[in-house]
């Protein structure tokens, strides 16, 4: 079910933040069921719009996995924050997050989280009116995607170039 923000979105937001309180207390050591909690709340805010409130809760989830050294939820987290960051019209700051996310990756050997990134840094520049950049984030992202057997995914990326 997608949100919206319109106002009708806000009380399914609330309501997944009471369950999702409840249940948390019940997984409160199961540190992965936790950072998905906040991975889910941080998505459900990212929809309505609420930027900080999403940024806020896919750090908490960033904050467990940084500390199990979970390195590629790490990189998916701030994959994710860098999604909040470019929708709230901050693509510097949204590419600085990528960047991140693109050394975690790498870190953790992580070919196909590589090819995300890279090309979601293509879609942030072409946002930004940065079409040279954007192209040469793609190119590196078809790249990867041959190299791990995603062809489909590659030329699919073509296209936009």
């Amino acid at each position: 079910m997608l949100l919206s923000n319109d106002g009708g979105g806000t009380d399914i937001v609330e309501d997944l933040r009471a369950q999702l309180n409840r249940e948390m207390v019940l997984v409160r050591v199961d540190a992965i069921s936790t950072a998905a909690g906040h991975i889910t709340m941080g998505l459900a805010e990212r929809q309505l719009g609420r930027w900080a409130e999403a940024e806020r809760e896919l750090r908490r989830a960033l904050d467990i996995y940084e500390r199990d050294n979970d390195l590629e939820n790490v990189a998916y987290s701030w994959f994710l924050i860098a999604s909040v960051r470019s929708l709230a019209g901050n693509f510097d700051a949204s590419l600085e997050a990528l960047r991140t996310a693109i050394r975690f990756d790498r870190r953790a050997e992580n070919s196909f989280g590589l090819a995300s990134s890279w090309q979601a840094m293509g879609d942030v520049y072409q946002r930004a009116n940065r079409l040279e950049d954007s192209r040469v984030a793609w190119r590196r992202a078809i790249e990867i995607y041959r190299a791990i057997g995603l062809n489909e995914r590659a030329e699919n990326l073509e296209k936009e170039l």
